[in-house]
C-alpha cells in the first residue's frame, strides 16, 4: 500500500496534513505534492510526487504506476486544479480516490474547478451531518459521503491548552498593543481577490468583500476605548493592503497587525473573535469563544454554517449590521472571561477528535 496526498490552499493542506503525519508515525508508505501552502510552510523530508503545469495525463499515469499508488487523498478548494487533475487519472487506474472537505461550502463546485465534467471520488469525507446534508442537496451522491470529522480540528483542544501555557503578552505588546482592556481577534480574508466584487465579476461573488466588512467593523470598534484588536492577515493576503485598509484616516489607534503567528495560538488570550467565513471562526466556536461573523449582503447559502450555532452572532443584513455589531461588542465589554467551558468544548469537538485515524482506517480497508 502506498498513498498519495495532494492539496494547495491553506485550509485544504491543513485538513490532510494530520493524515500524512499519522502515516509517517505509522511507517506507512506515502508521498505528496509539494505545492501551494505545503511548499511554503512545511519542510519535511517526505517522498515527493513531482507535478508541473504542463504535465500530461500520460505523465501523471506513469508516475502513479511507478510509485505504486493505491490510494489518493486530496482536498480541492478554490482555484488550483492539480489535485483534481491527478484524481481523474487515478480513478481511471482503479486507484481509490478520497476527497477531504475542509469547510462547509462549494461541495459540488470543488469537483469541477478545472471546468470539466463533475468528478465523483470513491469517498467524499465531510466534517459533520450539516455538511452531509448540504453536500447531498448540491448533488454529491449519498453513497459516497462519509461523516468522519475534519482532521485539522482534531488537536484543537490540546493546542488550546498548550498555547494557554505560553502567554503571548510580549508578542502582542511588541506589535503595539497595551493589553489594558478587552482583546479582540479579527480574522481577515482576501474575499475580493477570490470572489470578486459583483456577480458580473465572479459567479461565486459572496455579496460582500473585505472592503465592505472592515470599515463596518472598524466604525463600531472606534466606539470602545477599552477594546484592542489584533488583526490576523490571511496567508495569501497582502499585508500592506490590509494595513492601508485598517489604518486609513488614522482611525486605528487600538489595533495592530499580527502576522507570523497562527490564529489558533492566540485564542486562549482573546475575549472574542470577529471575521467573515474563516475556518478559524469555527475553531473559535469549538473552543467556546464568542464569535461574530460579519457577512453583510451574503448571497451563498452554504456560508451560513455558523449562523445558528450557540455562541455565534451572525450579520448578513446591511441594514441592521451596525446595531448587531455594537451589541456584540457591548457584551464583550460587560462579560468576564467566562469562556472555554469544558463541557461545551468536549461536546463540540468530539466528532473531530480521531478524524485522521478514522480516515486512515478507511484507506487501510480500501488499500
Amino acid at each position: 500500500m502506498s498513498i498519495l496526498f495532494s492539496a494547495y490552499e491553506v485550509g485544504s493542506v491543513r485538513s490532510i496534513y494530520p493524515i500524512l503525519d499519522l502515516c509517517d508515525k505509522s511507517n506507512i508508505s506515502f508521498c505528496y505534492t509539494n505545492i501551494g501552502f505545503f511548499k511554503n510552510n512545511y519542510n519535511n523530508d517526505w517522498d515527493l510526487f513531482p507535478v508541473f503545469k504542463t504535465q500530461t495525463e500520460c505523465e501523471i499515469k506513469e508516475l502513479l504506476l511507478k510509485k505504486r499508488i493505491t490510494s489518493f487523498i486530496f482536498s480541492v478548494n478554490i482555484k488550483d486544479t492539480t489535485a483534481l487533475k491527478i484524481a481523474r487519472v487515478a480513478k481511471k487506474l482503479g486507484i481509490t480516490t478520497i476527497h477531504i472537505l475542509d469547510y462547509w461550502n462549494g461541495y459540488i463546485s470543488r469537483m469541477s474547478v478545472d471546468n470539466k465534467e463533475t468528478f465523483y471520488p470513491d469517498y467524499y469525507i465531510v466534517p459533520d451531518d450539516l455538511a452531509r446534508s448540504r453536500a447531498i442537496s448540491e448533488g454529491i451522491p449519498l453513497e459516497i459521503i462519509l461523516v468522519l470529522g475534519q482532521p485539522a480540528f482534531e488537536d484543537s483542544v490540546e493546542r488550546y491548552k498548550l498555547n494557554k501555557l505560553t502567554p503571548k503578552d510580549n508578542f502582542l505588546i511588541s506589535k503595539g498593543l497595551k493589553l489594558s482592556g478587552k482583546l479582540i481577534l479579527f480574522v481577515s480574508e482576501p474575499v475580493y481577490m477570490d470572489f470578486g466584487e459583483s456577480k458580473d465579476d465572479n459567479q461565486h461573488y459572496k455579496g460582500y468583500t473585505e472592503f465592505d466588512v472592515i470599515p463596518l467593523v472598524k466604525k463600531n470598534l472606534l466606539k470602545y476605548n477599552n477594546i484592542e484588536t489584533c488583526i490576523l492577515p490571511h496567508p495569501r493576503e497582502s499585508e500592506s493592503k490590509l494595513r492601508d485598509l485598517w489604518y486609513k484616516d488614522n482611525t486605528c489607534n487600538n489595533c495592530a497587525i499580527v502576522s507570523n503567528i497562527r490564529g489558533r495560538d492566540l485564542l486562549p488570550f482573546v475575549d472574542g473573535v470577529i471575521g467573515m467565513a474563516s475556518t478559524l471562526l469555527y475553531e473559535s466556536w469549538l473552543m467556546d469563544i464568542p464569535v461574530l461573523s460579519v457577512q453583510p449582503g451574503l448571497i451563498p447559502e452554504n456560508l451560513r454554517m455558523l449562523q445558528k450555532r450557540k455562541g455565534v452572532t451572525f450579520v448578513d443584513n446591511k441594514n441592521n449590521s451596525n446595531q448587531i455589531i455594537s451589541k456584540w461588542l457591548e457584551n464583550i465589554c460587560s462579560n468576564g472571561n467566562d469562556i472555554h467551558r469544558d463541557h461545551l468544548v468536549k461536546e463540540r469537538s468530539f466528532l473531530h477528535k480521531n478524524s485522521a485515524n478514522a480516515i486512515l482506517k478507511l484507506i487501510n480497508r480500501e488499500g
